[in-house]
């Protein structure tokens, strides 16, 4: 035991001087981030969203005809039982009239404008009228009746385990506003299986109407799958897994869902394993999630003196508020708040390494953009993010020592969108996605920015990557639909750079990946799958990668 412990302690020593530090730890460390990201991404749920495909027209100019009879308006003036939102603008829209001469015509023509305008905010039961005044010394008085809800029933066909209080931002007596109806129909068909449709009836009250909603719940629960070669070949290649999800069953229309992965192959020499946990609620405009997940994996590393088995784990934990705080007919913008736990423990054989443990607290704060156009859909967000000494968080080795910084301040800019294009029969979109990421610090290897996967620079076999502090990519995809058919060809073609230092520094010539893919997607039955070969294009001399790499990706949903 006595001479194993001498001999691994030697071939740690000789590891940690002579030993590319990138090969295998860091790098290593870098995959495992990368799959997990996916891993969540991939176990996420597709959530309906019910913006108007159509760009919002904004005609604000309102136009006069000449009249004979007439009065010069010197001042306008919005009579209402109740204040509802944007009554600055709607008082800067009618104060376009004043210095205008208004007869009859006019004053309707601005009552009608008055009127389209205030359902485009979303009004669609409120009503503007005329009433009856003198306008001789150029006052006038428009009077705006908000419509307001009564009722908030479910039709007697619904599925009647659901609570609205939580679901639908509104409430009886509240101004009716179509953005809260179209937040609680996504809010209600945020789970797979509901149908959902609300329709406005007359109330008992003048001016007020109820909302009828008619929900229907195919089931609770749904299973999950998947199948790829995104893994390493130092910790399994192959990966499959699966996911159990539970849909509404407290009532509140929430989501839970438990994951398990692991490396297809079993191998003595290397293995990967990891588990997840997710939770949501939604409340009005509100989503509240938290997400934890555990990975391990083991890879077998050989030198000149023996070989040595490297383990590594990591554990995550994630609480999220996510706020709708502005809705158009087209668009939506949110903030996302985030508290991140992050631990990371690696060993070599039976030795600790105790330079590589994290231990690490994080903040994180987006603004996120969805703008539909002409029927294309462009997302953006930015976040900052960086590194709080709550819950326990411990300065790690690199921080102590002044290698890496222990504010960890990070900038990402993320921006894709969906641009389709058709002529006559054949469909085809282009997908544009552009992701930034600046720091004025230098960061950890759990933070720090890569290129030369699938989820970044594809063409690569993704054993190895660029990494560095900051660094952009920018990836270009072409896809194809034909008539008839449910193959779906596509061509990727994507560029990156890392700014500043690349990790280990002067091991690579360049900073700059280019590579591209031809693949293939398509459904069958209850199978999604992403067949595609991609090629490196453009990389340093120094970096190592297979000339032609093939990747798969299958899920399944039932």
């Amino acid at each position: 035991m006595f001479l194993r412990l001498t001999i691994i302690s030697l071939s740690v020593f000789a590891f940690m001087v002579y030993a590319d530090p990138i090969q295998p730890i860091d790098q290593q460390i870098n995959n495992q981030i990368s799959q997990d990201k996916s891993r969540y991404q991939q176990t996420q749920l597709t959530t309906k969203d019910v913006l108007d495909d159509k760009a919002e027209i904004k005609e604000d100019k309102l136009y006069f005809q000449p009249e004979q009879n007439c009065y010069e308006i010197k001042s306008i003036h919005l009579d209402t039982e109740r204040k509802i939102a944007n009554m600055r603008l709607l008082q800067q829209y009618v104060d376009q009239a004043v210095g205008q001469c208004l007869g009859i015509y006019g004053m309707e023509t601005l009552a009608k404008g008055l009127q389209d305008k205030i359902i485009k905010i979303g009004y669609v039961t409120t009503r503007v009228n005329i009433p009856e005044q003198n306008i001789s010394k150029g006052l006038l008085k428009l009077k705006i009746i908000p419509g307001t809800v009564d009722n908030i029933k479910l039709t007697d066909n619904s599925s009647e385990y659901i609570s609205l209080f939580n679901t639908m931002p509104t409430e009886k007596g509240k101004v009716l506003n179509l953005r809260d109806l179209e937040q609680g129909l996504e809010n209600l068909e945020r789970i797979p299986g509901v149908k959902t449709n609300i329709e406005l009836m007359p109330g008992k009250e003048f001016s007020t109407t109820d909302i009828e909603i008619e929900r229907v719940q195919s089931s609770y629960f749904n299973v999950g799958g998947w199948l790829n070669n995104a893994g390493s070949r130092q910790t399994g290649k192959n990966q499959i897994g699966v996911t159990v999800y539970g849909n509404n069953l407290t009532s509140l229309n929430d989501t839970i869902y438990v994951s398990m992965g692991k490396n297809l192959e079993n191998r003595a020499r290397y293995s990967t394993k990891n588990q997840a946990i997710y939770y949501a609620v939604p409340y009005n405009y509100w989503l509240y999630s938290v997400y934890a997940s555990k990975s391990n994996y083991k890879q077998t590393i050989n030198d000149s003196i023996m070989s040595y088995k490297y383990y590594g784990e990591n554990r995550y934990l994630n609480f999220s508020a996510s706020h709708v705080f502005l809705r158009g007919q087209s668009y939506k913008d949110s903030l996302t708040f985030q508290l991140m736990k992050r631990k990371s423990r690696y060993h070599l054989e039976d030795i600790s390494l105790l330079s590589q443990e994290r231990d690490l607290t994080n903040i994180n704060i987006g603004l996120n953009h969805r703008q539909n156009i002409n029927n294309s859909t462009v997302d953006a967000s930015i976040n900052y993010q960086r590194n709080v000494q709550w819950l326990g968080a411990k300065p790690s080795w690199d921080m102590e020592y002044g290698d890496v910084s222990k504010m960890g301040r990070i900038i990402t800019i993320d921006v894709n969108a969906v641009i389709p294009f058709s002529f006559d029969n054949f469909v085809m979109s282009y997908n544009p996605q552009v992701f930034i990421q600046y720091t004025p610090d230098n960061l950890t290897i759990q933070d720090q920015f890569s290129l030369g996967n699938r989820w970044t620079v594809r063409g690569f076999d993704e054993e190895y990557s660029l990494i560095g502090d900051k660094g952009f990519y920018f990836r270009n995809e072409f896809n194809f639909y034909f008539p008839n058919v449910s193959i779906y060809p596509y061509y990727a073609l994507d560029y990156g750079r890392i700014i500043g230092d690349i990790y280990p520094i002067g091991l690579y010539s360049n900073d700059q990946l280019l590579g591209s893919a031809l693949g293939v997607r398509g459904n069958f039955n209850i199978f999604n799958y992403d067949l595609f070969i991609a090629v490196p294009l453009y990389k340093p001399a120094e970096y190592e990668t297979s000339d032609l790499n093939i990747g798969l990706n299958v899920q399944w949903f039932w």
